[in-house]
C-alpha cells in the first residue's frame, strides 16, 4: 500500500483510493477579486476588460514553484484548500508532474558517461523492485511521484463526486496511467481519454499528451494529432520537429528535454480556456453551483491557461419577456370574433350604440310576426304587391286604359 504519511478524514471513510488524505481543517473562504499572493487566502484572478460578456472566474493557481509552502500540496492544510477550491469550481485542470513517470529513461543514451536508471515499466509503475528496495534519492522521487498521483486520483474523484467537470493531463505513454489510483479513474461516469500532439497547438516538439475527462465536448478542441514522425516534418506547421534526444555535457551528464515541454504552448492553453468556456456556456445548471468556472492544480510558475481562461467570458441567459397584460378586444377583433359565432351558430347579433348586443329576428321569426297581422291589412299588401291589381279586375281596367 502506498504510504502518504497523511491522516484519512471521517468524511473519507469506504471511498477505494482514500487510505491516506489529509484531514479536514477549516471551511476555504469565498474567492474575492484581488491580487494572486497565496493560497493561505484564496483569491479570484480575472485578467482583462470586465466590458462586454461576462469573464470566467478563475481561482488560485496551483503550483510550488509559484506559491512556495504555501502551495505544498503535500501538507495537509494546504491540501484541504485545494481540495475546497476545486470542488467550488465547475473545471480543474489537474497536470501532475510527470518526470519520474516518463520513459525517457527506458532507452540507451548514447555517450553517457553513466546511464540513468530506469525507475519504472508498465508491469511496476509504482517504481522497479530493485530501486525501491534500496534508501536513497530515487527512491524518495519516486516515492515523491506516487503520492503526488494519488493526491491527484482523489481530487479527480472529488470533483467527479460533487458533478463538476475535470481535465486530468499526463504525457501519453507515461508510466502514471498505468497506476492502480488513475487507472480507477477511468471507470468514473463520463470519463474518457482524449489524446493529441502538442506540435498541433505551437509546440516545438511531436509530444504526445493526454488528457482524461468527463467534459463530453472535450475532444472537440483537444484530439488533434500530427501524422509527421517525431524527427520527421509537422503536419501542422510544415517545419522539423525539434529532436527529444537528450544532451550529453561534456563530463558526461544527461539533460533530458522533456521538461521543457513541460508548460503548454499557447495554442494549447488557448485549445483549454476554450473547453473551459463551452462547459459554462452548455452547462449552466451545474456552473450556477459554483464559486468559480476554472482551477488549475500544478500550473507551473506562469500559469498560462488560468489566464487565457480569464481572458474570455460567456454571454449572460437572456431574461425570457414577462406575459404581456391582455388588452380588452378591440371593435375590429369583436366583429371577427361576431362573425365566426355567425356562422357556427347560424344566428346573428346587432350592435346597439355603446357597444352592447341584442339578438337579431330570424326568417323564421319574421314570419310569424306577420301571421299575426289582420287578415284585412295582409290582404291590403297582396293586393299591391300583385302586378296590376288583378285581385280586382275592374280596378285594373280603369288602371291600364288601353285595355278599355
Amino acid at each position: 500500500m502506498l504510504q502518504t504519511g497523511i491522516q484519512q478524514p471521517a468524511e473519507a471513510s469506504g471511498h477505494p483510493l482514500a487510505r491516506e488524505i489529509p484531514p479536514t481543517q477549516q471551511s476555504m473562504r469565498v474567492p474575492k477579486p484581488s491580487e494572486d499572493k497565496s493560497l493561505g487566502e484564496p483569491v479570484m484572478v480575472t485578467y482583462g476588460s470586465a466590458d462586454g460578456p461576462e469573464l470566467l472566474r478563475t481561482g488560485t493557481p496551483i503550483d510550488i514553484l509559484r506559491g512556495g509552502a504555501d502551495h505544498d500540496i503535500f501538507d495537509g492544510e494546504v491540501y484541504e484548500k485545494v481540495l475546497r477550491q476545486a470542488k467550488m469550481s465547475l473545471v480543474t485542470l489537474i497536470a501532475t508532474e510527470c518526470k519520474t513517470f516518463s520513459r525517457a529513461r527506458d532507452k540507451e543514451i548514447p555517450g553517457a558517461k553513466k546511464q540513468p536508471p530506469r525507475l519504472r515499466s508498465c508491469q511496476c509503475p509504482h517504481g522497479l523492485p530493485h530501486v525501491m528496495a534500496q534508501a536513497g534519492p530515487l527512491r524518495e522521487k519516486i516515492e515523491k511521484g506516487n503520492k503526488l498521483a494519488f493526491i491527484s486520483a482523489l481530487l479527480v474523484h472529488a470533483v467527479s463526486a460533487e458533478g463538476k467537470y475535470f481535465l486530468l493531463e499526463n504525457p501519453g505513454q507515461s508510466y502514471i496511467w498505468n497506476t492502480a489510483a488513475f487507472m480507477e479513474l477511468e471507470k468514473l461516469p463520463g470519463a474518457k481519454k482524449v489524446f493529441l500532439h502538442n506540435c498541433m497547438y505551437g509546440g516545438l516538439r511531436r509530444k504526445y499528451t493526454c488528457f482524461l475527462t468527463n467534459i463530453p465536448e472535450a475532444d472537440f478542441y483537444l484530439s488533434s494529432q500530427c501524422t509527421g514522425t517525431a524527427d520527421g516534418v509537422c503536419s501542422a506547421t510544415g517545419k522539423k520537429h525539434l529532436p527529444w534526444a537528450p544532451i550529453v555535457a561534456a563530463g558526461g551528464a544527461v539533460q533530458f528535454l522533456t521538461e521543457d515541454e513541460a508548460e503548454y504552448p499557447q495554442g494549447l492553453a488557448s485549445s483549454i480556456a476554450l473547453v473551459v468556456q463551452h462547459a459554462a456556456r452548455v452547462h449552466r445548471d451545474v456552473r450556477e453551483e459554483c464559486e468559480l468556472d476554472f482551477t488549475e492544480i500544478f500550473s507551473g510558475p506562469n500559469a498560462p491557461t488560468t489566464m487565457m481562461v480569464g481572458q474570455l467570458g460567456i454571454e449572460p441567459l437572456k431574461q425570457e419577456a414577462a406575459p404581456e397584460k391582455a388588452e380588452a378586444p378591440t371593435s375590429q377583433s369583436f366583429d371577427n370574433d361576431l362573425k365566426h359565432f355567425e356562422k357556427k351558430n347560424e344566428w346573428t347579433l346587432v350592435r346597439k350604440s355603446g357597444g352592447n348586443t341584442m339578438p337579431r329576428t330570424t326568417p323564421a321569426q319574421q314570419e310569424l310576426t306577420e301571421a299575426k297581422k289582420s287578415q284585412k291589412e295582409i290582404r291590403r299588401i297582396e293586393n299591391r304587391e300583385c302586378l296590376g291589381g288583378l285581385r280586382s279586375p275592374w280596378r285594373a281596367v280603369k288602371k291600364l286604359p288601353k285595355v278599355r
